[in-house]
């Protein structure tokens, strides 16, 4: 598994519960390392090389377009995986718009 610990996982649409393919993991780690990755078709990712020794926290933001942004606490050992499964809300987009004048 190389140094440092490992997180993998899926990114899906709460409402849905179907996978965000293109939804972006950024990974800020005790090293001050920012790692990240786009998620494949399935919403699967993996990150590694997290943590340096021990347990520690890293601190995990998921994007996705036309999703709200989620950030979560992680804690990741040496040498171990960790799996998690984040779920994004999706947000409202604007269609169209339309403007009325008036005259006085």
């Amino acid at each position: 598994m190389g140094h440092g610990g490992r997180v993998r996982g899926h990114i899906l649409n709460s409402s849905a519960g179907q996978p965000i393919a293109g939804a972006r993991v950024a990974v800020n780690d005790v090293a001050d390392l920012n790692k990240d990755a786009v998620c494949q078709e399935e919403g699967s990712f993996v990150l590694t090389g997290l943590g340096g020794s021990g347990a520690r926290p890293v601190h995990i933001n998921v994007t996705g377009d036309g999703f709200g942004r989620l950030r979560k606490e992680v804690r990741v050992e040496e040498g171990r995986e960790v799996e998690e499964t984040f779920e994004l809300q999706p947000t409202a987009r604007v269609l169209w718009m339309t403007s009325a004048r008036q005259s006085i």
